[in-house]
């Protein structure tokens, strides 16, 4: 069984580094390497300080994924991240359950990087419909607002 849990700050350098390889990995060529190169470290210790809304998947030690909502009459999925070489294993669905069940059955709403198949797939097969609603994005692929109604 696959357990999940409220993150810490403790975890965000890992948190962190499981950004930073998900991004690599579905950008692929097309990452600034600028970009790559920007320590998310101080980004991921303040959001998990001041939202608390940061869940991880911490079978071992380190975390292996994790999700960030926001809360709202609109539920936003900010971001669901898995580490790449641990893709098929059912964190990403265990983190998406926790997802659900934090959504309580209200609208949400995400982003995906038009260039990302993978992602697009994956949250068509959970009813996600994507919008016109777009914003400029990397290597002049934008990317799409998608949401999930009730």
């Amino acid at each position: 069984m696959i357990r999940t849990r409220m993150a810490t700050v403790a975890d965000a350098a890992a948190i962190a580094a499981i950004h930073v390889a998900s991004r690599a990995a579905y950008y692929g060529a097309h990452l600034d390497p600028a970009d790559a190169a920007r320590d998310r470290g101080p980004m991921w210790r303040r959001l998990v300080a001041e939202d608390g809304r940061v869940t991880v998947v911490a079978e071992d030690a380190e975390p292996t994924g994790f999700l960030h909502v926001r809360l709202g009459e609109t539920v936003e999925l900010v971001g669901l991240y898995v580490l790449p070489e641990l893709f098929g294993r059912g964190i990403g669905s265990t983190l998406y359950e926790r997802f659900d069940e934090t959504r309580a059955g209200r609208p949400a709403e995400l982003e995906v990087w038009d260039g990302n198949a993978g992602a697009k797939a994956y949250y068509a097969g959970r009813g996600w419909r994507a919008t016109d609603r777009t914003r400029d994005g990397v290597a002049g692929i934008p990317f799409v607002t998608w949401r999930l109604d009730l």
